[in-house]
């Protein structure tokens, strides 16, 4: 072979129209049948055509094979990858130059397709792979193609923010209910994300922990962290229903987004012996318990904090189906006499 006269630059054209058929590719001598070299294309679909639909982001990779079905041994000197845009490469696998001898095959390089821009097109690409047989050089272009779309995240806001429940609540005053907030980022570079206020109109019962703002988020990054609420009875104005409001803003080097998230809070009085309902004469009382399919007691003080005597006529249920009384103290007999500073429980 190394004193033949021969060229090979022309005849391995027919690799592109093989390729996309994705069948082998024989790439023959032109000038003996003796001599010659076979691609193919690792086929995650058999009827693989190109590299397919693309979004702008994401990569789409296929392993090119080369083997020598000649009988002179073949040396593959450099393999590159290019195109007029840029969204197609090659990185070779084996350390260059590899020798094939006859019937030898080779994983030869990784030819990868992602693309750059958000229009929707074809975009062209080709691999050129070259070497030697004796002292004959040779050239394969390895020409293939994929359609690009753009980038959906661009028309999404900077971060979305979810939280794991409609509401906290309704929670005993003085308890503590909590959610799972996930921030998650729809950029491919680092944003930062600032509290643009506190978390207000909440009578300060909102509290957030597992994030510290501002916090930079990395590339589609997802971030999760609690949001509490507190309801406490030993503030200027106590309220059981409360409505707070994150509001965060999110930027990178040139522009901002904003986002808020609503978080609305219900406490029921306190029931603890030390914090008994305050009764007064004509008024109606109305307390609330929380429960789930198990039998659960819960037991409801009162005291009368006026001057006067108050005579308890009657105690009720709203819901008889699913509760009942089992104990009425100082005692079951109605109605009965509440002296100024006496308690009872129900």
């Amino acid at each position: 072979m190394g004193t033949r006269n021969i060229r090979l630059l022309g005849f391995f054209f027919v690799v592109f129209a093989m390729l996309c058929s994705g069948r082998t590719i024989n790439a023959q001598n032109t000038f003996t049948q003796t001599d010659s070299v076979t691609l193919t294309w690792d086929s995650v679909r058999t009827t693989l055509r190109d590299f397919g639909t693309v979004a702008v982001g994401n990569t789409e990779c296929h392993t090119i094979y080369f083997k020598n079905t000649g009988t002179s041994p073949v040396i593959i000197n450099k393999v590159f990858g290019f195109d007029g845009q840029g969204a197609f490469t090659s990185k070779t696998i084996p350390t260059l130059p590899v020798i094939l001898l006859q019937n030898e095959i080779v994983s030869l390089a990784e030819f990868c397709f992602a693309p750059i821009n958000g229009t929707d097109s074809v975009i062209e690409g080709a691999m050129a792979i070259t070497g030697m047989i004796g002292s004959t050089v040779f050239s394969i272009d390895v020409r293939a193609k994929g359609f690009q779309k753009p980038d959906t995240l661009i028309s999404k806001p900077f971060i979305t923010l979810k939280m794991d429940g409609d509401f906290f609540g309704p929670i005993i005053m003085d308890g503590d209910a909590s959610h799972t907030a996930t921030l998650t980022s729809n950029r491919k570079e680092t944003i930062q994300v600032r509290m643009d206020s506190d978390i207000y109109n909440g009578n300060g019962y909102f509290h957030v922990s597992g994030i510290t703002f501002p916090y930079n988020m990395s590339a589609q990054e997802v971030k999760n962290f609690t949001i509490t609420y507190s309801p406490r009875s030993n503030v200027a104005a106590v309220s059981y229903r409360s409505v707070g409001m994150l509001s965060l803003q999110a930027s990178d080097n040139t522009e901002s987004d904003y986002l808020k998230l609503t978080l609305p809070g219900v406490a029921i009085l306190p029931t603890a012996t030390d914090s008994s309902t305050a009764l007064a004469a004509g008024s109606t009382d109305i307390l609330a318990m929380i429960s789930d399919n198990s039998v659960t007691t819960q037991t409801f003080h009162f005291k009368n904090t006026g001057s006067t005597n108050l005579k308890i006529t009657g105690v009720d249920l709203k819901n008889k189906k699913s509760f009942a009384i089992t104990d009425i103290q100082p005692t079951t007999t109605l109605p009965f006499i509440l002296t100024p500073g006496q308690s009872m429980a129900v």
